[in-house]
């Protein structure tokens, strides 16, 4: 199967393992299939970020407290380098797990 411009393959490609892993359905999901967690070191645009919360499975860093973002009900937060902030409800194609957090 070829994948057009659209991406329509990653979408098909997250539908299915949406539905391969039921329970995982409320939480965010990478394109490629892992869930997010917090401290996972990745890419958004191939620029180099770090998972600093996941409000769904609870997962917060010290700087970034669940009484200060919780409040949002669903998503997470990635920071970049240069401690830029991009809060996200669901992944998208520009977002690459490069490893977990050690």
């Amino acid at each position: 199967m070829r994948c057009s411009e659209s991406g329509s393959c990653r979408i098909a490609h997250l539908d299915l393992v949406r539905r391969i892993y039921p329970v995982t359905d409320a939480l965010p999901l990478y394109c490629s299939g892992p869930e997010v967690h917090c401290g996972d070191l990745v890419t958004y645009n191939r620029q180099p970020a770090t998972v600093v919360f996941v409000i769904e499975r609870g997962e917060y860093t010290a700087d970034f407290p669940a009484d200060d973002w919780s409040h949002y009900g669903r998503g997470f937060m990635i920071r970049f380098e240069n401690s830029a902030l991009l809060m996200l409800e669901d992944a998208d194609e520009d977002l690459v797990l490069i490893r977990r957090a050690p």
